[in-house]
């Protein structure tokens, strides 16, 4: 199957893992190319979770609002990262904003279209919820490796303590 040069770099990409072209074409049928300047805020959070971005080129920063209300770095992310993931699970607002730090093109997969093919059992979509689930417990196991480093130095404590009760009640 002759394939374009991004299809061949969105194939490369963690989301993609596992999937056949054919799979992957299903796929890219129903995602668009979404490019933004630098400085442009993606998404915001509390916006609704519309859709799932692959960083095809540049970087995004994800910003989580802190209790006085200012926007604290959660991560930085480049070419093949995934961001607003969530979108697909649950279609829950935005629990974070993404703010494009250079010039970015993305490509988009609407929820509407990718909730669709899963209700269908589509391979391609089952096969993509597999590869989120892998992501998200590699976020999950990281932040779990964080929380222990800040309790291990005993900094701020007592506020991590209904944090720590959060994560040990976490029911699946």
């Amino acid at each position: 199957m002759a394939t374009s040069p991004l299809f061949q770099q969105v194939l490369q990409t963690p989301l993609f893992r596992g999937l056949t072209e054919l799979e992957a074409a299903v796929l890219f049928g129903i995602a668009d190319q979404h490019p933004a300047r630098q400085g442009t805020t993606l998404f915001a959070e509390g916006d609704a979770g519309d859709a799932l971005f692959v960083v095809l080129e540049g970087t995004v920063e994800v910003l989580k609002r802190d209790s006085a209300g200012l926007n604290q770095a959660l991560a930085r992310l480049g070419r093949g990262s995934v961001i607003g993931e969530m979108s697909l699970i649950n279609q829950a607002p935005r629990s974070s904003s993404v703010l494009a730090v250079s010039d970015v093109r993305l490509l988009r997969i609407p929820a509407d279209r990718f909730m669709r093919l899963l209700g269908e059992d589509n391979v391609s979509a089952l096969k993509v919820v597999h590869n989120l689930a892998q992501t998200l417990g590699r976020r999950l196991a990281s932040m779990n490796d964080r929380l222990v480093d800040v309790l291990d130095r005993g900094k701020r404590r007592e506020e991590l303590v209904e944090f720590q009760r959060l994560l040990s009640d976490w029911s699946f």
